[in-house]
């Protein structure tokens, strides 16, 4: 316990020390302060930590933060601070904010909020290390996933506009460019645009969202009956209405796409209905809502050439296959 103290005494006299004779901070851009916090040895395990500057703030990821189980919220604490005090020694007196996020992995994500006037005052003897130390939170970044809603107008619809956004993410649909556009609704409530300019990016969020929550609907459906119509081969585009075979013969082969892309679509074509046959077996029909709805998602992709997309989406499915506990190797062998 005294070596702890120690540690601890030693780790904030040495940076109220340098605080007071760095004050020389000069013109640098985000690639400039990520070479000073790799340069500062402050982090025992990221090597690599990420450096970002928007507006008055600079971010800081950092993963790993540390062994899980083993790196205490005190731990992360000290590292934000000397992270933000350096950072704050070779920035611009503008950034005034310093944003440090820790993760492992992506997984257990913390992040905290350290002001260049918090720092500056506990180096002026304001305040003392047990204060500021407890000034910091450590705020999941789980919660950040419900944003401020600001006053203003159709707020109620705004709000469950939200909802179904969280919605679709807890069901896996990739949520990033409703994020977007919402972030965009907000921000012209934030600018007062007009009401009508409010209005018409509301509501084309909402028709949408509805476009989406449709296609989720029927893939549900899909993986409910039989066979894994929701398939690239043999698989109509929820838009679509003809009749079976002939929207079968419309989607059935690919050949005017690259080699590599019908290489990955019958392999992945292949995976997708025995981990499908796996988990009907199984009774999991949550897993049989998910899947089809990755299936809809990469056959959509695939139709409108989103090549780069379709491989992310094709990095989800592989970790879905993980996340339920089937082999990748032998779903794909595995001839049902």
């Amino acid at each position: 316990m005294d070596c702890l103290k120690f540690k601890k005494t030693f780790v904030f006299a040495a940076l109220a020390i340098s605080f007071t004779f760095g004050q020389s901070a000069f013109a640098i851009d985000a690639a400039g302060l990520t070479d000073v916090i790799r340069n500062a040895n402050i982090l025992k395990y990221d090597k690599s930590p990420k450096v970002t500057i928007s507006g008055a703030q600079i971010t800081t990821s950092v993963d790993p933060m540390g062994p899980p189980g083993k790196t205490s919220d005190q731990d992360l604490k000290i590292d934000a601070l000397l992270i933000a005090k350096a950072l704050y020694d070779s920035a611009p007196q503008e950034l005034t904010s310093c944003k440090i996020i820790f993760s492992n992995g992506g997984k257990d994500a913390k992040y905290t909020i350290i002001s260049r006037q918090k720092v500056a005052e506990y180096s002026s003897g304001s305040v003392n290390a047990q204060e500021l130390l407890g000034s910091l939170a450590l705020t999941s970044v789980v919660q950040e996933s419900q944003p401020e809603v600001v006053e203003g107008p159709f707020y109620e619809r705004r709000m469950l506009v939200w909802e179904r956004i969280e919605n679709l993410r807890k069901h896996g649909t990739g949520v990033k460019p409703f994020e977007h556009l919402y972030s965009e609704l907000e921000a012209s409530i934030k600018a007062n645009d007009e009401q009508k300019t409010i209005f018409t990016k509301l509501t084309s969020l909402e028709e949408k969202l509805s476009g989406q929550e449709t296609q989720m609907a029927q893939a549900k459906k899909v993986a409910q009956g039989k066979g894994i119509h929701g398939n690239f081969k043999g698989s109509a585009s929820p838009s679509q209405s003809q009749p079976q075979s002939q929207s079968q013969n419309k989607t059935t082969n690919y050949h005017d796409l690259p080699s590599d892309i019908q290489t990955l679509i019958q392999s992945v074509e292949n995976r997708m209905k025995n981990a499908q046959s796996i988990l009907r077996a199984r009774g999991d029909q949550e897993g049989l809502t998910e899947s089809g709805v990755l299936c809809e998602e990469m056959h959509g992709l695939a139709k409108s050439r989103s090549f780069p997309a379709l491989h992310r989406r094709v990095q989800d499915f592989n970790r879905f296959l993980q996340s339920k506990r089937i082999d990748s190797a032998n779903v794909a062998n595995s001839g049902r």
